[in-house]
């Protein structure tokens, strides 16, 4: 493979699992036919050193599986964390926390390391450890759209304030995703003019358009939806709900809650309601979605089946109903499978697809 890189003069992407071990066998739960050829430790050392030695790679896709030693990732020489100097405008790296806390604290400081050597950065998607927070205080991407970033320990809260500064510190962020599981305040969606996507957990994105006047954001993930949210949900200002485009409700405690919740956001596009399951009936997807006329894309889990257990008439009632209720509605399924509805003047089909 490392020659195999080499040859590639115009390589820009490049994906990859880590397994560092002592031998060359894959790491348990992962079955390969021909495991004999998975890399050995030098090996990948090796690949790493090429990737470094790249002029023109600006993307970088690196997950540190959780069975690896870990032991070489500490070393702050070690090629993966000089990759891409200055060139990379698009970088996610996944590893595991619930080990060696020193180790994976020398990790977590490689890692400052490298993203304080690529400030090209347009798209960013980290774990970090809290107690590096005062590192991010200072890391500066002038032109970072994206940000997808959270604890290792979802939990963990410590830093908070300094994290909060960094994401505040990059005006140009289009779309946010802050991995937390605990309670603070919400975002001054102030010091970030453009931000059109906001993913976190539920009280988060509740309070961040509670607590914004005005509020741009399009496409918000996700929301429980219980009594209370719902209630939280109404005292946002309507010129905020109405700017909502794409909206996931996750978990939820009955149907009944989500066709409340959807009147209001009158103009999304999209909706996705996972949680929901089997407890939908068609019939009422139908009724929810005749709430909404701008409506192109519907996720709910469980609804395939359903549609598939109907009787061939029957099904082509209901897809002639939902296309005439929906006259914009493309998509409709739950993950991974779903359908595809297809117009032809007045008639209505379908085609399964993946989604």
């Amino acid at each position: 493979m490392q020659q195999a890189l080499i040859n590639m003069k115009s390589l820009s992407k490049f994906t990859w699992q880590i397994s560092l071990s002592d031998d060359s066998k894959p790491p348990s739960g992962i079955a390969l036919p021909g495991a004999h050829l998975y890399p050995t430790v030098q090996q990948q050392r090796s690949l790493f050193e090429t990737l470094r030695n790249s002029k023109t790679l600006t993307s970088l896709n690196v997950n540190i599986d959780s069975t690896s030693d870990l032991a070489e990732l500490i070393i702050p020489r070690y090629p993966l964390w000089h990759i891409g100097v200055g060139n990379l405008t698009f970088l996610k790296l996944t590893y595991f926390a619930g080990r060696d806390g020193e180790v994976t604290k020398a990790i977590g400081l490689n890692i400052i390391n490298m993203l304080q050597r690529n400030s090209l950065l347009q798209q960013l998607y980290i774990q970090y450890n809290s107690e590096h927070a005062a590192y991010f205080k200072s890391l500066r991407f002038p032109y970072l759209q994206k940000l997808g970033f959270g604890p290792l320990d979802e939990r963990d809260s410590e830093g908070h304030d300094d994290f909060l500064s960094f994401i505040y510190a990059h005006r140009s962020l289009e779309d946010l995703m802050w991995n937390i599981d605990y309670n603070c305040s919400g975002i001054q969606l102030d010091f970030l003019p453009r931000l059109k996507s906001f993913s976190s957990n539920s009280d988060l994105i509740i309070k961040t358009m509670w607590g914004n006047a005005q509020c741009n954001l399009e496409q918000i993930y996700a929301i429980s939806l219980t009594t209370e949210t719902l209630i939280a949900l109404r005292r946002i200002s309507f010129p905020c709900r109405l700017f909502v485009k794409n909206i996931q409700f996750s978990p939820c405690d009955s149907p009944d809650l989500v066709e409340q919740a959807v009147l209001l956001f009158p103009n999304i596009t999209v909706l996705m309601a996972f949680c929901l399951r089997a407890q939908y009936s068609l019939e009422q997807l139908i009724t929810t979605l005749s709430e909404l006329p701008f409506i192109e894309e519907v996720h709910v889990e469980g609804i395939c089946d359903l549609i598939r257990a109907l009787p061939n008439h029957e099904k082509r009632t209901f897809f002639l109903r939902l296309g005439n209720t929906c006259p914009r509605l493309r998509r409709l399924g739950g993950h991974p499978n779903g359908f595809s509805l297809i117009r032809d003047g007045e008639e209505v089909t379908w085609k399964s697809i993946r989604l």
